[in-house]
């Protein structure tokens, strides 16, 4: 009896080595991608830990990830970034919803080669962006906001809203299937920069942030056109 408690004692270790270290045992690229939220409330980012562990400089180009068929998100990321054998850098994107429903996640190269991350790290990441959403939030009476280089160009309320959420939820579950990181465009509380007189329009250089009340917040720099 020991000895089959020992044999399943092994066989269960075995297992969970395989289960933790199997992307490393297999992956031939020599590109590990790491995962990981930058902290557990709305806004989080999500972090690309990126290592280049080849004896070969790698240029990466850009960040990918795949959701449902062949539908696919990508981030560019601006300059090809080059890693040196056993160099690494992290780079922090906005925890978007669509990573709800991605397939794989993948940071690709200059050859066009996709690394990707582990499936059980994309699943960790998706358990906790669901805990995120089961937080109770006031829609009905909502802050949003938008500020540009600092200073606040939209100020409202979902309060304000013609028609409240649930009622717009229903109407268009009439006509497709919503699935967790849809978005439903609804406009925008006022301050449009096209209202301006003169208009205002973003530039290469210019910070845009906006938020939601408790559904947290996001940064982005405008980029010039490539």
């Amino acid at each position: 009896m020991a000895q089959v408690l020992i044999a399943v004692a092994i066989c269960a270790l075995g297992g969970y080595l395989f289960w933790r270290y199997a992307d490393r045992l297999f992956d031939a690229d020599g590109v590990h991608v790491n995962l990981r939220l930058d902290r557990p409330e709305p806004g989080a980012h999500l972090i690309w830990d990126i290592v280049n562990t080849s004896p070969h400089p790698v240029t990466l180009t850009k960040l990918i990830v795949h959701g449902r068929g062949k539908a696919a998100n990508t981030v560019p990321l601006g300059l090809p970034k080059v890693l040196a054998p056993h160099d690494r850098i992290t780079v922090p994107t906005d925890g978007d919803w669509n990573l709800l429903s991605a397939r794989s996640i993948a940071v690709a190269d200059s050859t066009g080669r996709e690394h990707r991350a582990s499936h059980r790290q994309l699943a960790m990441v998706q358990d906790q962006l669901r805990q995120l959403i089961d937080r109770p939030v006031n829609y009905a009476s909502a802050r949003l906001w938008l500020k540009v280089n600092g200073e606040t160009k939209q100020d409202g309320n979902t309060a304000n809203m013609i028609f409240d959420v649930p009622t717009l939820v229903s109407y268009v579950s009439q006509f497709m299937t919503l699935l967790p990181g849809d978005v439903i465009s609804t406009g925008t509380p006022a301050g449009v920069g096209l209202g301006h007189k003169p208009p205002l329009y973003l530039r290469a250089g210019d910070v845009v942030e906006y938020g939601v009340e408790g559904l947290g917040q996001a940064r982005q720099r405008i980029l010039a056109a490539e």
